[in-house]
């Protein structure tokens, strides 16, 4: 009875004046999958460059010889920022583990500040321009009595787990970085 119903639907669908649809080849019902070929890469000549935008409609526009290096245009270019801007001030957030208290700790570049048993020398404190996402890193030796290295290294402030101070009573975390 479905089958029938079906018949009819499908008549119904499709008049006898209009196309039926394409037959749709099934793999498994008799037929093997092919693999379909990748796509052609762009060839691109010597000084041009891949564009992400779409090429307009069309053949296809030739390319003028080049005798040598690509030329730059007659347009001035913008000027490029600074991967990272110096600061002056770091702010670091310690945490004493054994009374759970955490303070703020505010250092100029190459000053020292003590934190329980641990010295910090901020060596360096830089930030992301305006014009990149928000970011802060700060180069900083951290040392403890019996020992002379506790941390020496860069610590940023989006990825804190990359830096950590390994410190069984104390932990120092960047914070900020302030002109």
């Amino acid at each position: 009875m479905h089958l029938l119903a079906a018949s009819v639907l499908a008549l119904l669908a499709f008049p006898a004046h209009a196309q039926a649809p394409p037959a749709i080849n099934v793999p498994g019902q008799g037929q093997q999958a092919q693999p379909m070929p990748a796509p052609a890469a762009p060839q691109l000549q010597p000084g041009q460059f891949l564009s992400t935008t779409p090429p307009p409609p069309g053949p296809p526009a030739p390319v003028p010889p080049s005798s040598g290096p690509a030329t730059p245009s007659a347009a001035p270019l913008a000027p490029v920022q600074a991967d990272w801007v110096a600061q002056r001030t770091v702010e670091l957030r310690a945490t004493d583990k054994v009374m759970a208290r955490t303070t703020t700790l505010t250092a100029q570049l190459g000053e020292t500040i003590r934190f329980g048993p641990l010295s910090v020398v901020v060596r360096d404190c830089v930030i992301r321009p305006p014009d990149r996402p928000q970011d802060a890193a700060a180069f900083l030796e951290i040392s403890a009595p019996g020992q002379p290295s506790v941390f020496r290294g860069w610590m940023l402030l989006s990825l804190p787990q990359l830096a950590l101070v390994e410190h069984p009573t104390h932990d120092i975390r960047l914070a900020a970085c302030k002109p």
